[in-house]
């Protein structure tokens, strides 16, 4: 039997020229002047909810989505 999925919070980084954006359950939570800032701002809210409890994705929009292992 296979053990059941846990949601993730996916953590998005959108290319929104001229800046970035940080995206979360389609809401922008905040926009940057370059990708390390926002890349930066992803870590720090992904960190936090693991450390509450619930896992987290950060992904960039520009790549190529991932899943499984």
């Amino acid at each position: 039997m296979a053990a059941p999925q846990i949601a993730r919070r996916i953590y998005t980084i959108i290319n929104a020229q001229p800046g970035w954006s940080l995206e979360h359950a389609g809401a922008i939570l905040d926009t940057f002047k370059t990708r390390e800032e926002a890349m930066a701002s992803a870590t720090r809210r992904a960190n936090a909810s693991q450390n509450s409890g619930h896992p987290a994705q950060i992904r960039f929009a520009d790549e190529p989505y991932l899943t499984g292992g």
